[in-house]
């Protein structure tokens, strides 16, 4: 936690939940705000009041951004990317999630799908865990059942965003090889 203005704030993979952190994302990726725009939305997101920056100086914003970003520079890689390791199952309200050692093509396309859907990109990061986490008394048709992803979906953004960090990485990682992949093979 990071102080703000008199406010305690989460600023670490282990105190932020999904949620947060697709939100956090989302306004990141979002280059139609401007930087102090954006960090005063995730501040106020975060539980800063809005009314707390009306004296703020830039110097003072600078400073809160660092202190922030502070939380997640020791776990960034030499590649730009997080390395935190994989967890392979989580319990939830006493049901076990599990997932695979590897990403398959189903899931993968499913995650292709919800980047489409403006409504679950904005979720990305709980939308993954809910297609890649399946619940261990369930089978393969409730898995993928769309209604179960929903309701999965909710579940996971109350999960510490550790959770589904290495999961949103390597999804990135496969994603930008897949599309590399298909460049080349349409030029040659």
């Amino acid at each position: 936690m990071i102080n703000v203005n008199g406010v305690d704030i989460p600023n670490t993979v282990e105190e932020l939940t999904v949620k947060q952190f697709d939100y956090i994302s989302s306004q990141i990726e979002n280059r139609t705000i401007r930087t102090v725009e954006r960090w005063l939305n995730i501040f106020t997101y975060l539980g800063v009041p809005e009314e707390s920056f009306d004296d703020y100086t830039k110097e003072m914003l600078e400073e809160a951004v660092l202190n922030y970003n502070a939380g997640f520079s020791a776990l960034v890689g030499e590649d730009g990317s997080y390395q935190i390791d994989r967890v392979s199952f989580v319990v939830i309200e006493g049901y076990t999630y599990q997932t695979k050692d590897v990403i398959g093509v189903k899931d993968l396309s499913l995650i292709e799908k919800a980047l489409n859907d403006p409504d679950k990109r904005l979720n990305m990061g709980a939308v993954v865990c809910a297609i890649l986490f399946k619940r261990s008394d369930l089978d393969r048709k409730e898995h993928y059942a769309d209604g179960h992803i929903k309701h999965k979906t909710a579940l996971f953004k109350k999960q510490p965003s550790i959770v589904a960090i290495p999961y949103l990485t390597e999804v990135v990682k496969l994603m930008t090889n897949n599309a590399e992949e298909l460049i080349e093979s349409d030029t040659e």
